[in-house]
């Protein structure tokens, strides 16, 4: 028997593919091909890798965009912790947005966009079992959960969790 979803599978490789090149910009443009094919069953999983190939690419507005697409649905965890970092690295380059050329800059309220800490606490209280599962990274990585002193030896580790 064969494979339904054999074509949404073969379909869905040319981003990642072109991502490993270095070409990030065509990579956003064939995944949102892909998405833009059917938004609302997406069957190649488009949206599960296009807020990653949009923060590669810098196409900050494209985050926001896809924040925004289904605003009756909690964005992905994914996504909302790549709209927080894409508002970061937006304000550290002055306000660009990449190739769709974001406009403004990223203070409190310009243009009624939040703060990149306000998002990224909003992920945070969204989905606060990543917080948890990230910790248990870093301390497999033996990065120093010390806030106090900031070194990065393992020796406070234990005392602060």
């Amino acid at each position: 028997m064969v494979n339904p979803h054999t074509h949404t599978i073969s379909v869905a490789q040319p981003p990642q593919a072109l991502s490993r090149r270095g070409l990030h910009t065509t990579a956003v443009e064939v995944a949102r091909l892909l998405y833009a094919l059917n938004p609302v069953h997406d069957p190649c999983g488009a949206l599960l890798y296009l807020d990653y190939l949009a923060l590669r690419a810098k196409c900050y507005t494209l985050l926001e965009f896809l924040a925004g697409a289904r605003p009756e649905e909690a964005p992905s965890p994914s996504l909302a912790f790549s709209l927080a970092l894409g508002r970061f690295l937006e304000a550290g380059q002055g306000g660009s947005g990449g190739v769709d050329g974001g406009k403004g800059g990223v203070d409190g309220g310009v243009q009624g966009k939040a703060h990149p800490d306000e998002l990224l606490m909003r992920a945070v209280l969204m989905y606060p079992g990543l917080v948890v599962r990230l910790m248990a990274n870093l301390r497999v990585c033996g990065v120093c959960m010390c806030y106090v002193c900031m070194c990065s030896s393992t020796s406070h580790r234990e005392e602060w969790l």
